[in-house]
């Protein structure tokens, strides 16, 4: 048969569909048949080697990724670095994946605690201050500290000249984390030598005593059960009223309840400090003394720790123009 025969018989789609023309003879039929098997066999082939190229490619990748025991720095303790700077905790962090939301979430970390009495720096108290109350701070939950007014010494705020490496200038203090360090809800600020509660995220009140020992304060003393037995707003249109209520201030027995109180020296005071999401606390403080840069020294002790405050899951669609009249 011709060429052009064929060609012409080669056109069919399929092998099949050729070899039932009639046109190839069987020696041709088998040769086509070997070659595309062939075909097959290297295509297989090159599947298989591409697969084990990329298990080798893994393999390397991960191995690139490990350090060598030689060049591992010495773990920080605690066993994920220090908690004061955030270090990193896996479990922890899987723990709080699974919390709920809340309106201010806690921290799972905070500032480094300072001991209750500083003794190096501008923020330690004398040694005259120390020895008066040796026998005071002998008792737990006592301290001594040293507020920095920040007019004068927050070179951030009022841009005077840098003489604290402190964010604030020295003139916050947070009972619950026991340090000067601002920002993680500061209980008291001395400013233009007024003491002013509650920072970001919460409120507060103050009550001065007067001249009243610190031996004498108690959960039962006078001036005590208003403050004490106060309960925290759980709403945030109430939290509004009551932060207007007490910069206001609130009259009774004879004392003014405020956000803001101005400095007496050898006089007596007591905070409540509310801030959502991390503490509730009532603080007993008494102004020891004064310095002439208008810094003071405080001595103070914790009356009681309540329960960690929390807004309630309420969406208001419209807050109250008016506060309720207490």
């Amino acid at each position: 048969m011709s060429s052009e025969v064929i060609s012409c018989k080669w056109r069919p789609q399929t092998f099949e569909q050729v070899s039932g023309q009639g046109v190839l003879t069987p020696k041709f039929q088998d040769a086509l048949i070997f070659m595309s098997h062939q075909a097959n066999f290297r295509r297989h082939n090159d599947f298989l080697l591409r697969v084990v190229l990329a298990l080798v490619v893994v393999a390397v990748s991960g191995l690139a990724f490990v350090p060598s025991a030689s060049g591992q720095s010495p773990a920080a303790a605690p066993p994920y670095g220090p908690a004061h700077v955030g270090g990193y905790d896996p479990i922890k962090e899987e723990l709080d994946r699974r919390q709920p939301r809340t309106f201010f979430p806690r921290r799972n970390y905070g500032p480094a605690k300072e001991d209750r009495v500083v003794k190096k720096g501008l923020l330690a108290p004398s040694l005259q201050d120390r020895a008066d109350y040796a026998d005071f701070l002998k008792q737990s939950g006592t301290g001594l500290i040293k507020l920095l007014p920040r007019e004068v010494y927050d070179w951030r705020a009022y841009g005077t000249e840098k003489h604290l490496n402190l964010k604030g200038g020295g003139a916050y203090y947070s009972f619950f984390y026991r340090t000067h360090e601002p920002g993680y809800g500061s209980d008291l600020e001395l400013d233009h030598n007024k003491f002013t509660v509650g920072g970001a995220g919460g409120y507060g009140m103050l009550v001065k005593l007067g001249d009243v020992s610190l031996h004498d304060v108690s959960l039962r003393g006078p001036g005590v059960d208003f403050i004490a037995q106060y309960r925290p707003v759980r709403a945030m249109p109430d939290l509004r009223c009551e932060l207007k209520r007490f910069q206001d201030g609130v009259e009774l027995g004879g004392l003014v309840y405020r956000s803001s109180l101005p400095v007496e020296v050898n006089s007596t005071y007591l905070l409540r400090s509310i801030s959502y999401g991390r503490s509730d606390l009532l603080v007993a403080y008494r102004v020891t003394r004064q310095d002439r840069d208008g810094s003071v020294i405080l001595a103070w002790k914790l009356l009681k720790q309540y329960s960690e405050p929390r807004f309630e899951k309420v969406l208001y669609l419209s807050s109250p123009d008016k506060c309720p009249i207490k």
